[in-house]
């Protein structure tokens, strides 16, 4: 520590104040001297004491994507007065379907070159580009014939590693409609020096229904699809993604949450059914039953036994009420503020220019109290202009670290 500090506080006191304060405060305190700026970066212990102290502080994040530019918004700092609190120029078109942010680290995906940058929200700290390994032919070029790219972003809890998993199908043909596929996977390790993809010998035994896999206790789940775009699958299951094995595994959705067949029988229909999320660190399902009920099923699944490819988890019930105001015809999006028990619940009306901007809300759900509280967004004036589309994001403010990230922050 800084030997003119540390005459009037120990090292002790000086670490128990900065660790309670926020990221962006703690970056200004690296121009104090050099042992501080080693410190606040490369303290492991320090670093970890003070995400575990932010995660009993999720913050909301509000973004919305123009072209290149991402616009992030807090209502924690009353919206800077419908200004964004961040602002970031990305060197290309962002994919809006990003994965959950996990400790404060997003990840950027740029599908049109299927590459990825990993950017801290907090330090400004952003990856160099990580392109995909090469594959037997661009698969943009047979892009009628082969569904978007599908990915997953975690967290392995024991190396306290990130991973980006990215499945490929690649047609075997690419001159037949009717081609077999094959499929490519491949993971990438933040902050391994060169920031390199590597192919892994595991795919996952069903196609896969969500571009972005929703991260939970360890692993990246996602519904699973049928054999084509037009067909629903025989059977209803979840396709979880070690991410400490690099194993995939099977849970088998069980009858009595998936309902009649003949509702599941119209892609469309079953497109619908349901949303997978996590919810206290574990998988769940999000089921819309009519315009003023939502049902959550939370499973108990987990990845201490990676080598059962196939297994039936347990599963709870809850049942949301949702006020009068939501109506049927809105698009319901719900985020659980993890570590609490409140869940954000976003809705809005796409591609209608003649909707009033009324149609969008976001409100707070507590799931203890089944009370619900509105955010008032007004002050965030690009939301009052169409298009009405937002993402929202929990967010754990965090120092990680990422490797070989550049020192420019991104502006």
């Amino acid at each position: 520590m800084d030997k003119s500090l540390s005459n009037r506080l120990d090292d002790n006191s000086v670490e128990n104040i900065l660790v309670r304060l926020p990221v962006k405060s703690l970056v200004r305190f690296k121009s104090v001297s050099k042992t501080w700026e080693s410190f606040i970066e490369e303290d492991s212990s320090f670093i970890e004491s003070h995400l575990s102290l932010s995660k009993a502080h999720p913050q909301l994040v509000i973004s919305r994507y123009n072209g290149k530019t991402v616009q992030l918004f807090s209502p924690k700092d009353g919206f800077q007065g419908g200004e964004a609190v961040h602002r970031v120029t990305l060197p290309w078109v962002l994919d809006e379907n990003v994965p959950r942010p996990i400790h404060g680290l997003f990840c950027f995906i740029d599908e049109s070159d299927t590459a990825t940058r990993i950017y801290n929200l907090g330090t400004r700290q952003v990856t160099p580009w990580a392109q995909t390994a090469p594959v037997p032919l661009q698969w943009m070029s047979a892009f009628d014939v082969m569904k978007t790219p599908t990915y997953g972003f975690g967290f392995d809890p024991s190396t306290k590693t990130y991973k980006l998993v990215y499945v490929l199908e690649i047609p075997e043909d690419y001159f037949s409609t009717s081609s077999k596929l094959q499929l490519i996977c491949q993971v990438l390790t933040v902050g391994r020096r060169g920031n390199q993809w590597r192919n892994i010998d595991e795919v996952p035994p069903v196609r896969l229904f969500e571009s972005a896999g929703v991260y939970a206790k360890a692993s990246i789940y996602w519904r699973n699809d049928g054999a084509d775009s037009f067909t629903p699958p025989d059977k209803e299951l979840i396709v979880a993604f070690d991410v400490g094995s690099e194993k995939f595994r099977v849970i088998q959705i069980p009858d009595f949450i998936v309902g009649p067949p003949e509702i599941l029988e119209d892609c469309a229909k079953r497109d619908e059914k349901f949303t997978v999320t996590s919810i206290d660190g574990h998988v769940a399902l999000i089921d819309r039953v009519d315009a003023c009920v939502v049902k959550l099923w939370i499973s108990d699944d987990d990845s201490s036994n990676v080598e059962k490819k196939m297994r039936t988890t347990n599963w709870s019930e809850e049942t949301i009420l949702l006020p009068c105001s939501f109506k049927e015809e809105k698009n319901l999006y719900v985020h659980p503020v993890q570590g609490t028990d409140e869940i954000v619940i976003q809705t809005r009306i796409q591609d209608d220019m003649q909707i009033p901007r009324g149609s969008v809300s976001l409100n707070i759900y507590n799931r203890r109290k089944k009370s619900f509280q509105m955010i008032d967004i007004t002050g965030i004036t690009p939301l009052l202009r169409y298009p009405y589309d937002y993402n929202v994001h929990c967010v754990n403010e965090s120092l990680l670290p990422v490797e070989d990230a550049e020192k420019k922050p991104m502006v």
